[in-house]
């Protein structure tokens, strides 16, 4: 039996949350003792995500949202300081792995824990949001860290290949697609249709933070574009910085077919009762969204940027280059097609399995420290 010590900087989240969840459900289903170290979580909030086999340690005591009022900020930063110290003396702690389960303050404090192997993930496109330099200011002081583990896994090709472009090669970079955990989320999206769920028309439904990486300003506009040729409703599920701008855009746009839901615990039963699922996005490490919606066989409007062309299956949607006009076509195509989107559903049945995207993906990422010959 190991014991692996995972972290992170949030306990729930986004796609990164989701694969830590998965990857430390599976291995604790393996029988490792698996502790997860990630932000101020009540044990409560802990335990509706994860199994009492696992453990869970924090990295920090107060949790800062955001736009606290400045009198808290301060309170927090000081209380989370002082803490800081213990947190490194828990990763004094002999573990047999580590993993940071993200870059940047997660990747250099695991490089000082006390294991036998540490790992460290890669979930951004350093050649669009190279943000860890907020963690190492000096040139060079990443490449290093990174050469601390025994190996940096990139979720795709074109993840690992921004990383060689913009750090420099560590020599330890692998890649491992993220587990798409296909039973759970086909289980997660079962029931009726959602009760916000109840603009007219076909439904299009996008799922990310709401920031400028995900390019959202852009799809409204399309939207804009598209509202008098065909009735559809927009249902973003997310939350993030650009909110109040998105808002602002609906009322200037005049749209009335937007709907802004927030975060959502339990997106799929939104996905698998859309009709066109839509990734505006900027740049992307993996995709995690337009690959949940490619196992729920709906139909997928995406713009093209390096990893999602890598990973999408075209039989699955469009493929679109990354501007309005081409996202307005795309939609505009797939929306008055009812032929495309039922030959996209059809295609994507019996070829998302569980086996090829959860266990053999899982078991690539296990085969990194327990040697095995077919996850080379």
């Amino acid at each position: 039996m190991k014991d692996i010590l995972i972290c992170n900087n949030a306990v729930y989240g986004g796609g990164v949350e989701i694969v830590m969840r998965d990857l430390a459900c599976d291995l604790a289903g393996r029988g490792y003792r698996v502790t997860v170290a990630a932000e101020a979580c009540s044990r409560r909030a802990f335990y509706a995500r994860y199994p009492k086999t696992v453990r869970y340690a924090r990295r920090e005591l107060v949790r800062l949202y955001g736009g606290e009022p400045m009198p808290k900020t301060v309170f927090a930063n000081a209380v989370n300081a002082l803490y800081a110290p213990l947190f490194k003396l828990f990763l004094k702690k002999r573990f047999d792995v580590a993993i940071a389960m993200k870059e940047g303050a997660c990747m250099r404090d695991i490089a000082s824990a006390n294991a036998g192997r540490r790992f460290a993930w890669v979930h951004t496109d350093y050649n669009y949001d190279h943000w860890t330099k907020l963690f190492f200011p000096n040139d060079g002081d990443e490449l290093a860290c990174m050469k601390e583990y025994d190996g940096v896994v990139c979720v795709s090709r074109a993840a690992a290949d921004a990383v060689r472009e913009t750090v420099g090669d560590p020599g330890n970079l692998v890649v491992r697609y993220n587990p798409i955990d296909v039973e759970r989320i086909r289980a997660l999206a079962e029931g009726g249709v959602p009760g916000d769920m109840d603009g007219g028309g076909l439904h299009i439904v996008s799922v990310g933070r709401l920031a400028q990486q995900k390019n959202f300003a852009m799809l409204l506009r399309a939207c804009a574009r598209l509202e008098k040729k065909h009735d559809f409703t927009l249902y973003m599920i997310g939350k993030g910085p650009q909110r109040a701008m998105l808002e602002g855009m609906i009322r200037e746009l005049g749209l009335e077919n937007v709907r802004l839901l927030g975060a959502r615990e339990n997106p799929y039963p939104y996905i698998r009762h859309a009709d066109v699922l839509v990734s505006s996005a900027q740049w992307e490490s993996y995709g995690l969204a337009i690959a949940e919606a490619q196992v729920l066989g709906v139909p997928v409007v995406t713009t093209a940027c390096p990893a999602v062309c890598e990973v999408f299956d075209p039989g699955c949607g469009i493929l679109c280059e990354n501007d309005e006009d081409a996202l307005t076509d795309a939609l505009d195509r797939m929306l008055g097609d009812a032929r495309l989107r039922a030959q996209c559903r059809a295609y994507s049945e019996g070829r998302c399995t569980h086996k090829a995207l959860f266990e053999d993906r899982m078991r690539a990422i296990r085969g990194l420290w327990e040697g095995e010959d077919d996850a080379r």
